[in-house]
């Protein structure tokens, strides 16, 4: 019983109860779940329009299995600049022929113009995936080397 009383609440003067709250997903900010599994290698970030104007999207995802990067369309043009490219984006059960749009990417760790395939579904609650032909032009990894003696 004593247990019971550690992990919820009631309060006498409002007569209400409180009981802990373990939510299951994890909501961004316009309110798409984001899988839980998901959420660890997620990141806010931002798209400089040609402009000079900031988009803040909602979540972008890292996917090590991704070969190209993509953006979710979200039929505002002024995200993007076009280009006459397409690329072939393999799945496990179907290939889909995607335009190639070139966008500003601002992240805690990327601050660059990247191509990107336009896409019409990503993962609820993410608008880029970041795939690894962003990734790897990025991220520096030790070099080890070995010697013999």
């Amino acid at each position: 019983m004593q247990e019971e009383d550690e992990k919820s609440r009631a309060s006498v003067n409002t007569n209400s109860y409180a009981a802990p709250i373990v939510p299951n997903v994890v909501n961004s900010a316009t309110d798409n779940k984001i899988h839980p599994l998901l959420k660890p290698y997620c990141k806010p970030a931002n798209l400089v329009r040609s402009d000079g104007s900031v988009r803040q999207i909602q979540q972008t995802l890292r996917d090590t299995g991704a070969m190209q990067s993509l953006l979710k369309n979200t039929h505002n043009s002024e995200d993007y600049m076009m280009t006459n490219k397409t690329t072939l984006l393999k799945g496990i059960n179907t290939d889909t022929n995607s335009a190639i749009r070139q966008v500003h990417l601002r992240t805690d760790s990327i601050n660059e113009t990247v191509l990107c395939g336009l896409v019409n579904e990503l993962p609820n609650g993410i608008d880029f995936l970041i795939g690894n032909d962003i990734w790897l032009k990025h991220t520096r990894y030790p070099i080890k080397t070995l010697s013999k003696q």
